[in-house]
Protein backbone atom coordinates (compact mmCIF):
# COMPACT_ATOMS: atom_id res chain seq x y z
CA UNK A 1 0.00 0.00 0.00
CA UNK A 2 2.89 2.48 0.99
CA UNK A 3 4.43 1.85 -2.59
CA UNK A 4 1.56 2.21 -4.51
CA UNK A 5 0.99 5.83 -2.13
CA UNK A 6 4.29 6.64 -2.85
CA UNK A 7 3.76 6.14 -6.55
CA UNK A 8 0.68 8.36 -6.88
CA UNK A 9 2.50 10.93 -4.99
CA UNK A 10 5.13 10.67 -7.56
CA UNK A 11 2.95 10.75 -11.34
CA UNK A 12 1.63 14.00 -11.25
CA UNK A 13 4.81 15.67 -10.49
CA UNK A 14 6.41 13.55 -13.05
CA UNK A 15 3.63 14.51 -16.06
CA UNK A 16 4.25 18.36 -14.82
CA UNK A 17 7.81 17.79 -14.74
CA UNK A 18 7.27 16.20 -18.47
CA UNK A 19 4.71 18.26 -19.86
CA UNK A 20 7.06 21.23 -18.37
CA UNK A 21 10.15 20.04 -20.31
CA UNK A 22 8.24 20.16 -23.29
CA UNK A 23 7.47 24.09 -23.28
CA UNK A 24 9.34 26.76 -24.27
CA UNK A 25 10.95 28.13 -21.48
CA UNK A 26 8.87 31.78 -20.86
CA UNK A 27 5.85 28.84 -21.60
CA UNK A 28 7.02 26.92 -18.56
CA UNK A 29 7.22 29.60 -16.56
CA UNK A 30 3.77 31.31 -16.91
CA UNK A 31 2.84 27.46 -15.78
CA UNK A 32 4.47 27.80 -13.19
CA UNK A 33 2.20 30.96 -12.00
CA UNK A 34 -0.60 29.13 -12.60
CA UNK A 35 0.51 25.91 -10.27
CA UNK A 36 1.83 28.77 -7.72
CA UNK A 37 -2.14 30.26 -7.89
CA UNK A 38 -3.89 26.81 -7.64
CA UNK A 39 -1.58 25.74 -4.49
CA UNK A 40 -0.96 29.07 -2.66
CA UNK A 41 -4.68 30.74 -3.26
CA UNK A 42 -7.10 27.97 -4.10
CA UNK A 43 -5.94 24.91 -2.25
CA UNK A 44 -3.57 26.85 0.24
CA UNK A 45 -1.02 24.23 0.43
CA UNK A 46 1.01 24.79 3.86
CA UNK A 47 -0.40 28.96 3.99
CA UNK A 48 -0.98 28.74 7.17
CA UNK A 49 2.58 27.74 7.64
CA UNK A 50 4.24 29.86 5.27
CA UNK A 51 2.07 32.86 6.88
CA UNK A 52 3.27 31.84 10.49
CA UNK A 53 6.88 32.03 9.28
CA UNK A 54 6.77 35.42 7.71
CA UNK A 55 4.90 36.79 11.10
CA UNK A 56 7.49 35.40 12.94
CA UNK A 57 10.43 36.32 10.76
CA UNK A 58 8.73 40.09 10.16
CA UNK A 59 6.49 40.88 12.22
CA UNK A 60 6.70 45.08 11.82
CA UNK A 61 5.15 44.33 8.24
CA UNK A 62 1.39 44.62 7.43
CA UNK A 63 -0.60 41.44 6.76
CA UNK A 64 -1.40 42.80 3.41
CA UNK A 65 2.74 42.97 2.98
CA UNK A 66 3.45 39.85 4.41
CA UNK A 67 0.39 38.34 2.17
CA UNK A 68 2.51 39.71 -1.24
CA UNK A 69 5.45 38.10 -0.01
CA UNK A 70 3.64 34.62 0.65
CA UNK A 71 2.09 34.65 -2.72
CA UNK A 72 5.91 35.75 -4.25
CA UNK A 73 7.08 32.77 -2.50
CA UNK A 74 4.66 30.27 -3.97
CA UNK A 75 5.36 31.97 -7.85
CA UNK A 76 9.09 31.82 -7.66
CA UNK A 77 9.57 28.10 -6.23
CA UNK A 78 6.57 26.75 -8.32
CA UNK A 79 8.75 28.60 -11.52
CA UNK A 80 11.56 27.06 -10.12
CA UNK A 81 10.43 23.73 -10.00
CA UNK A 82 9.55 24.01 -13.68
CA UNK A 83 12.31 25.49 -14.65
CA UNK A 84 14.51 22.43 -13.46
CA UNK A 85 12.36 20.32 -16.07
CA UNK A 86 14.76 22.27 -18.22
CA UNK A 87 17.63 23.15 -16.19
CA UNK A 88 20.51 22.65 -18.45
CA UNK A 89 18.67 24.67 -21.38
CA UNK A 90 17.94 27.46 -18.82
CA UNK A 91 21.69 27.77 -17.54
CA UNK A 92 23.08 27.83 -21.01
CA UNK A 93 20.27 30.71 -21.83
CA UNK A 94 20.66 32.98 -18.40
CA UNK A 95 23.33 34.96 -17.72
CA UNK A 96 25.18 33.59 -14.90
CA UNK A 97 26.80 36.03 -12.94
CA UNK A 98 29.43 35.07 -10.13
CA UNK A 99 30.52 37.46 -7.51
CA UNK A 100 33.60 37.61 -5.93
CA UNK A 101 34.95 33.91 -7.18
CA UNK A 102 38.25 34.73 -6.31
CA UNK A 103 36.94 34.08 -2.32
CA UNK A 104 36.98 30.54 -3.62
CA UNK A 105 39.69 30.34 -5.97
CA UNK A 106 41.91 31.14 -2.84
CA UNK A 107 40.67 28.30 -0.71
CA UNK A 108 40.71 25.64 -3.38
CA UNK A 109 44.31 26.73 -3.90
CA UNK A 110 45.36 25.62 -0.32
CA UNK A 111 44.27 21.70 -0.86
CA UNK A 112 42.49 21.38 2.04
CA UNK A 113 39.11 20.86 1.14
CA UNK A 114 36.13 22.97 0.99
CA UNK A 115 32.62 23.29 2.38
CA UNK A 116 30.20 25.77 0.47
CA UNK A 117 26.93 26.28 2.83
CA UNK A 118 23.80 27.88 1.37
CA UNK A 119 20.09 27.93 3.11
CA UNK A 120 16.90 27.13 1.25
CA UNK A 121 16.95 30.25 -1.02
CA UNK A 122 16.99 31.17 -4.42
CA UNK A 123 18.20 28.27 -6.88
CA UNK A 124 19.94 26.08 -4.41
CA UNK A 125 19.56 22.97 -6.42
CA UNK A 126 21.02 24.42 -8.92
CA UNK A 127 23.65 26.39 -7.02
CA UNK A 128 25.25 22.75 -7.02
CA UNK A 129 25.16 22.70 -10.93
CA UNK A 130 26.46 26.38 -11.30
CA UNK A 131 29.79 25.84 -8.71
CA UNK A 132 30.34 22.89 -10.75
CA UNK A 133 30.65 24.53 -14.16
CA UNK A 134 32.58 27.30 -12.46
CA UNK A 135 35.31 25.09 -9.84
CA UNK A 136 34.77 21.74 -11.08
CA UNK A 137 33.42 18.40 -9.67
CA UNK A 138 31.77 18.46 -6.04
CA UNK A 139 29.69 16.93 -4.25
CA UNK A 140 26.40 17.55 -1.96
CA UNK A 141 24.73 16.40 1.46
CA UNK A 142 21.06 15.76 0.93
CA UNK A 143 18.78 13.92 3.38
CA UNK A 144 16.79 11.16 1.58
CA UNK A 145 13.42 12.13 0.37
CA UNK A 146 10.72 9.89 1.91
CA UNK A 147 9.19 8.89 -1.32
CA UNK A 148 11.69 6.85 -3.36
CA UNK A 149 10.30 7.63 -6.43
CA UNK A 150 10.90 11.49 -6.08
CA UNK A 151 14.12 10.52 -4.29
CA UNK A 152 15.67 8.75 -7.86
CA UNK A 153 14.25 11.38 -9.86
CA UNK A 154 15.75 14.11 -7.81
CA UNK A 155 19.13 12.46 -7.62
CA UNK A 156 19.08 11.50 -11.22
CA UNK A 157 18.06 15.13 -11.89
CA UNK A 158 21.21 16.14 -9.89
CA UNK A 159 23.87 13.31 -11.67
CA UNK A 160 22.84 14.78 -14.94
CA UNK A 161 23.80 17.94 -14.05
CA UNK A 162 27.31 16.64 -12.77
CA UNK A 163 26.39 16.43 -9.42
CA UNK A 164 27.52 13.86 -7.07
CA UNK A 165 24.41 13.37 -3.98
CA UNK A 166 26.03 12.07 -0.53
CA UNK A 167 23.56 10.63 1.79
CA UNK A 168 22.57 7.92 4.04
CA UNK A 169 24.07 6.48 7.20
CA UNK A 170 27.50 6.98 6.58
CA UNK A 171 27.16 9.96 5.11
CA UNK A 172 29.08 12.41 7.59
CA UNK A 173 31.89 9.60 7.48
CA UNK A 174 31.82 9.65 3.66
CA UNK A 175 31.77 13.77 3.51
CA UNK A 176 34.69 13.99 5.92
CA UNK A 177 36.97 11.44 3.69
CA UNK A 178 35.80 13.43 0.50
CA UNK A 179 37.08 16.40 2.63
CA UNK A 180 40.88 15.24 3.80
CA UNK A 181 41.12 14.19 -0.11
CA UNK A 182 40.59 18.28 -1.07
CA UNK A 183 37.54 17.83 -2.48
CA UNK A 184 34.69 20.09 -2.13
CA UNK A 185 31.31 19.41 -0.54
CA UNK A 186 28.14 21.65 -0.66
CA UNK A 187 25.66 21.73 2.49
CA UNK A 188 22.11 23.52 2.71
CA UNK A 189 21.90 23.59 6.39
CA UNK A 190 19.24 25.51 7.51
CA UNK A 191 17.15 22.41 9.01
CA UNK A 192 16.76 20.93 12.33
CA UNK A 193 16.95 17.03 11.72
CA UNK A 194 19.73 14.66 12.81
CA UNK A 195 20.67 13.68 15.81
CA UNK A 196 22.76 16.15 16.79
CA UNK A 197 21.40 19.56 17.31
CA UNK A 198 22.12 23.24 18.24
CA UNK A 199 19.80 26.13 19.24
CA UNK A 200 21.63 29.42 17.44
CA UNK A 201 19.73 32.78 16.76
CA UNK A 202 17.58 33.30 13.51
CA UNK A 203 15.34 36.48 13.14
CA UNK A 204 14.86 36.99 16.95
CA UNK A 205 14.06 33.48 17.99
CA UNK A 206 16.33 30.35 18.88
CA UNK A 207 15.81 27.69 16.72
CA UNK A 208 17.40 24.48 16.01
CA UNK A 209 20.14 23.67 13.96
CA UNK A 210 21.74 21.02 12.30
CA UNK A 211 25.94 20.73 14.00
CA UNK A 212 26.82 18.81 10.56
CA UNK A 213 28.98 21.67 9.01
CA UNK A 214 30.44 22.52 12.21
CA UNK A 215 31.38 19.46 12.88
CA UNK A 216 32.56 18.90 9.00
CA UNK A 217 34.64 22.05 9.86
CA UNK A 218 36.40 20.71 13.09
CA UNK A 219 37.08 17.17 12.56
CA UNK A 220 38.66 18.69 8.56
CA UNK A 221 39.90 21.92 9.13
CA UNK A 222 37.93 22.21 5.76
CA UNK A 223 37.00 26.31 5.65
CA UNK A 224 32.79 27.11 5.45
CA UNK A 225 32.35 29.38 2.55
CA UNK A 226 28.69 30.80 2.21
CA UNK A 227 27.34 30.97 -1.47
CA UNK A 228 23.51 31.88 -2.41
CA UNK A 229 22.11 31.69 -5.82
CA UNK A 230 19.42 34.34 -6.29
CA UNK A 231 17.63 35.88 -9.07
CA UNK A 232 18.65 39.55 -9.01
CA UNK A 233 16.98 40.83 -12.40
CA UNK A 234 14.81 39.30 -14.72
CA UNK A 235 17.36 37.19 -16.82
CA UNK A 236 20.03 37.03 -14.66
CA UNK A 237 20.92 34.52 -11.86
CA UNK A 238 23.76 35.58 -9.64
CA UNK A 239 25.78 33.08 -7.63
CA UNK A 240 27.46 35.28 -4.46
CA UNK A 241 30.34 34.41 -2.48
CA UNK A 242 30.86 35.56 1.29
CA UNK A 243 34.44 35.50 2.93
CA UNK A 244 34.53 31.94 4.98
CA UNK A 245 32.85 31.92 8.47
CA UNK A 246 35.54 33.36 10.69
CA UNK A 247 35.11 30.16 13.30
CA UNK A 248 36.23 27.74 10.74
CA UNK A 249 39.77 29.48 9.91
CA UNK A 250 40.39 29.99 13.85
CA UNK A 251 39.71 26.44 14.42
CA UNK A 252 36.43 25.29 15.64
CA UNK A 253 36.45 22.90 18.75
CA UNK A 254 33.49 20.67 20.22
CA UNK A 255 33.23 24.14 22.83
CA UNK A 256 32.73 26.27 19.66
CA UNK A 257 30.31 24.37 17.45
CA UNK A 258 27.71 26.60 18.18
CA UNK A 259 29.87 30.17 17.36
CA UNK A 260 30.14 28.84 13.57
CA UNK A 261 26.25 28.26 13.43
CA UNK A 262 25.70 31.66 14.63
CA UNK A 263 27.85 33.12 12.21
CA UNK A 264 25.90 31.11 9.50
CA UNK A 265 22.46 31.56 10.63
CA UNK A 266 23.91 35.57 10.57
CA UNK A 267 24.67 35.49 7.33
CA UNK A 268 21.70 33.59 6.35
CA UNK A 269 19.18 36.15 7.49
CA UNK A 270 20.88 39.27 5.55
CA UNK A 271 20.09 37.36 2.44
CA UNK A 272 17.01 36.44 3.05
CA UNK A 273 15.63 40.06 4.20
CA UNK A 274 17.59 41.15 0.87
CA UNK A 275 15.43 38.25 -0.96
CA UNK A 276 12.14 37.58 0.88
CA UNK A 277 10.32 35.90 -1.60
CA UNK A 278 13.26 33.53 -2.82
CA UNK A 279 13.17 32.38 0.85
CA UNK A 280 11.82 28.48 1.09
CA UNK A 281 8.59 29.69 3.94
CA UNK A 282 6.74 26.50 3.52
CA UNK A 283 8.89 24.90 5.63
CA UNK A 284 8.71 25.03 9.90
CA UNK A 285 11.39 26.55 10.57
CA UNK A 286 10.77 27.76 13.35
CA UNK A 287 8.97 24.75 14.80
CA UNK A 288 9.57 24.47 18.93
CA UNK A 289 11.50 27.82 18.23
CA UNK A 290 11.92 29.60 21.45
CA UNK A 291 12.00 34.06 21.60
CA UNK A 292 15.48 35.46 22.19
CA UNK A 293 13.73 37.68 25.12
Amino acid sequence: MKKLRYLLEYLPLKVILFLAALLPLSAARRLGDAVAWLLGKVLKLRRDVVENNLKRAFPDKTDEERSVLADGCYRFYCRMALEWSQAEKMLDKEQIEFKSPEIVDRQIERGKGLIFISGHLGYWELAGALLVRRFGPMHVYADVIHNPFVNQEVERRRSDLGVDTVTGKWALKKQARLLRQGETIGLVADQSKGVRQAEVPFFGYRVKNTRIPATLARITAAPVVPVVAVREKKYTITVRFSEPLPASLTGVTRENEEELLRQYNEWLEDEVKRFPEQYFWLHRRWKDARPLT
